[in-house]
């Protein structure tokens, strides 16, 4: 079986070089940021040697010297505070007036290559590039104070599902610190050059055919699952990775479990102490006092447990799952300041049975949605693994590898879960603390290294599959299967000829679908549509296809008519067209833009107040209710009078967060505001009624609703269940009756209107009616994803002759 070693590439490529030569890998992390530096020296025995860089950290309370440095950033009497300094005083916001991206930042990663600022930051902190770019510039100037020399190449990781602006943002951040870039590496594939390299895979030979690997990234802010294709090509010898999927929950990382122990803990433990009321509390008081000033003290009792967790089984790997009795407490009095009071924590504890509980739903194989409150998100760390598998259409077991890497999977629960998962595949660990944490920036440096030595990088991206264009006359290939990026080969454009104009255009434009499909199979990848119009063209005139596949994966195509005279063409780029990405948290984005434009007055002020509403309908939508309700008052703060719409919205969220009383009130005050015509909160009040076994108080709620609206088959429907719930039956059947000649016909009601009308079916015994109904539940459904379809799917395709 043939050794893969970075030796045998210098080998390979003829490399003998003649004097020391230096390069650097940089992991900016969403949590911690690490440098590592690779070395070639023909003198030395070992003449490739790959470490990280110790960094000194200051910081108002005095020195550190770590590898790791903190992605966070505070600026303390004027001067920026990076790494661990600006850590420590993350604890102790009050004390050094510092407010999250005002002068504290963190986690500025998750805001790459989205149109987010920090509005009351002074200029140069104002963007997470920014921001990015100091933690570059700190870790570049440590790595360069060792040898003022420099370096050959520096080299930067991103996550692989990082987009073009993201990517941009990144190339900003370098720029910012001075920095010479000499390329970037994905995270994934930086991971596993540096595990075969550093340990290589014993037992497994690459020679013998492609193996998929799943590498697992779990780290402080993300989750990255990447599933790669890797083998060596038998031509000659190259290293070649093909990525067939990535997932990237952003929002999903150990931070989320320190989050966890914030909330469900030691806020709870606070309150205990302090002799508050946890409901008493506020979004603000819970988010922007304590969670920032506890977060350390969690991520401090969670580290402190995984070790003792870690030493324990290293001491006796057959140790009973029962004996949980693991405690973890730090000694001493911390003190929060919340608005002018000060509250003080004492001695916290996190016991092993406590963080088996936080833990549960993050490694839950059967729960894989996601929980998500105004202040923390709880996923399974299986959600994105299952998500990457079904958008490649593999099974678990078709995993050959599952290398894990990120601190998060320091956690021996999450480490026993992902091999217990991935059964039949061998799983690769790194055997220490550091090792795991640093792997992405020491495959870095080796990239960076190989690029120096030989103007290429150890690994060759290889299209997976093929990309071709579909045209009258079928599809038509662009990219072959199995092509090295850049393809062409050159990176210059590639040329196709053969196709023409599908109809003649003139006076009316003529629309040519643009249809990209991957694979035999013809999996989509892209759907455009090139509009022709204000211009003489003849059907049967030439087009000239060109494209180009770069080393990024990304695909560029353009279109025109080839007959000498100016036309409009056809221009796309595809970010990633033969891998699958998944990149949760659609609506989380469209709220981080809103609130952007809210913040930096792109929105116009006769508008702010129903964009606040929209804001605030966007935060309910995703299941942060305390902030959605504090948005919804500052709305009613403004205006200063009730609004019965808003009211209404007040009494659902408080009712979805278990505060009834608060619930009640909201619906009341809605049905008691000037427009009397109001009758949903008469509606959802006869709900809390009837759900609280109320009946007397529901069936006042729902009359006087059908009072305002007196043709309103839905609230004759709610009267009718309340009255069989009180064991009326007569009178429910007739009001059922009633109900169901007030319905609009089917084809005219809305969702909402269609379920109420079957269960009002189902209750009078009408089976035909209800499976009708139910019938026209599944049509809608099936309708809406066709439409979303057929949407992209309009055009005349391009004529080819073959």
């Amino acid at each position: 079986m043939k050794t893969i070693s970075f030796a045998s590439f210098l080998k390979q490529n003829n490399v003998q070089p003649q004097k020391k030569v230096r390069a650097l890998g940089i992991d900016l992390g969403t949590t911690n940021s690490t440098a590592a530096e690779a070395v070639f020296d023909p003198e030395s025995l070992i003449s490739v040697q790959v470490s990280c860089i110790p960094v000194e950290q200051t910081g108002p309370d005095g020195k550190s010297i770590s590898p790791f440095v903190p992605s966070m950033v505070a600026i303390h009497k004027g001067s920026a505070v990076i790494g661990h300094g600006a850590k420590r005083m993350r604890s102790h916001l009050a004390e050094n007036n510092l407010m999250w991206r005002k002068n504290l930042f963190f986690e500025s990663k998750n805001d790459m290559g989205i149109r987010t600022t920090y509005h009351l930051a002074p200029q140069g902190f104002r963007y997470a590039w920014e921001i990015g770019g100091r933690v570059l510039n700190f870790l570049n100037d440590a790595a360069c104070a060792a040898d003022p020399a420099g370096f050959e190449k520096t080299v930067l990781t991103v996550p692989a599902s990082f987009q073009s602006a993201q990517r941009n943002d990144t190339r900003k951040a370098a720029s910012f610190a001075d920095i010479l870039l000499g390329g970037f590496i994905d995270e994934p594939v930086a991971a596993f050059l540096d595990y075969l390299f550093t340990h290589g895979l014993k037992g497994i030979d690459l020679t013998s055919g492609p193996k998929n690997l799943l590498v697992f990234d779990f780290g402080g802010g993300t989750c990255d699952v990447a599933v790669l294709r890797v083998a060596v090509s038998a031509a000659d010898n190259a290293l070649c990775v093909s990525p067939v999927a990535i997932s990237r929950y952003h929002r999903l990382g150990g931070g989320d479990i320190d989050r966890a122990i914030v909330h469900e803990l030691l806020i709870p433990l606070v309150c205990r102490q302090n002799g508050l009321r946890y409901a008493d509390m506020g979004y603000e008081e819970k988010k922007r006092f304590f969670e920032p000033s506890l977060m350390g003290i969690a991520e401090s009792l969670k580290i402190d447990l995984c070790d003792k967790i870690q030493k324990r089984r290293e001491k006796n790997p057959v140790a009973k799952m029962l004996d949980r009795n693991l405690v973890s407490e730090l000694s001493g009095t911390f003190e929060c300041r919340v608005f002018d009071n000060v509250i003080r924590l004492k001695d916290p504890v996190l016991t092993e049975q406590q963080f088996e509980t936080i833990l549960q739903p993050f490694v839950d194989t059967a729960l894989l949605y996601s929980k998500d409150t105004e202040y923390r998100h709880t996923c399974s760390i299986f959600s994105p693994i299952t998500d990457a598998l079904e958008r490649c259409g593999f099974s678990q077991q078709k995993i050959d590898l599952c290398l894990l890497a990120g601190g998060s999977s320091l956690i021996l629960r999450v480490q026993e879960a992902v091999a217990h998962y991935f059964s039949n595949a061998v799983t690769l660990v790194y055997p220490d603390a550091e090792s795991i944490q640093t792997t992405v920036a020491r495959g870095a440096a080796y990239h960076a290294l190989a690029l120096a030595l030989t103007g290429k990088g150890v690994i060759e991206t290889v299209a997976q599959d093929s990309i071709s264009i579909i045209t009258d006359n079928g599809p038509v290939e662009i990219v072959p299967e199995g092509a090295h990026l850049p393809y062409p080969a050159d990176g210059e454009w590639g040329v196709i000829t053969g196709f023409a104009m599908p109809a003649q255009a003139g006076p009316d434009a003529v629309k040519v679908r643009v249809e990209l499909v991957a694979g035999n199979d013809g999996r989509p990848v892209s759907t455009g549509v090139w509009t022709i119009e204000n211009t003489a063209a003849n059907k049967g005139d030439p087009i000239r296809l060109s494209y180009k596949y770069d080393e990024n994966q990304m695909f560029h195509l353009k279109m025109i008519i080839d007959d000498g005279i100016e036309r409009p063409s056809y221009e796309a780029e595809i970010e990633n067209p033969l891998t699958c990405i998944v990149n949760p948290n659609r609506t989380e984005i469209a709220i981080l833009e809103l609130e952007e434009n809210l913040k930096t007055g792109v929105v116009s002020n006769n508008m702010r107040d129903k964009e606040y509403q929209r804001l605030a309908d966007m935060y309910a939508e995703v299941g942060k209710r305390e902030k959605a309700a504090y948005l919804y008052k500052y709305v009613l703060r403004t205006w200063n009078q009730p609004d019965s719409n808003i009211l209404n919205k007040l009494g659902i969220l408080y009712g979805e967060m278990g505060n009834r009383e608060l619930q009640e009130k909201m619906y009341r005050e809605a049905i008691n505001t000037q427009a009397s015509d109001i009758s949903s909160p008469l509606y959802n009040l006869a709900l809390v009624h009837k759900d609280r076994g109320e009946l007397g108080k529901a069936l006042a709620a729902v009359d006087e609703a059908i009072a305002r609206a007196p043709y309103s088959a839905p609230y004759k429907v709610l009267k009718g269940i309340v009255l069989e719930k009180d064991s009326r039956q007569k009178e429910s059947k007739r009001v059922l009756e009633e109900a169901a000649t007030s319905f609009d016909p089917m084809s005219a009601q809305t969702d909402w209107e269609l379920s109420l009308y079957r269960t009002c079916m189902q209750m009078l015994a009408k089976k035909d009616k209800a499976e009708e109904a139910e019938k026209e539940q599944i049509r809608r459904q099936e309708a809406k994803r066709k439409n979303q379809v057929e949407m992209e799917k309009t055009g005349l395709l391009p004529a080819y002759i073959a």
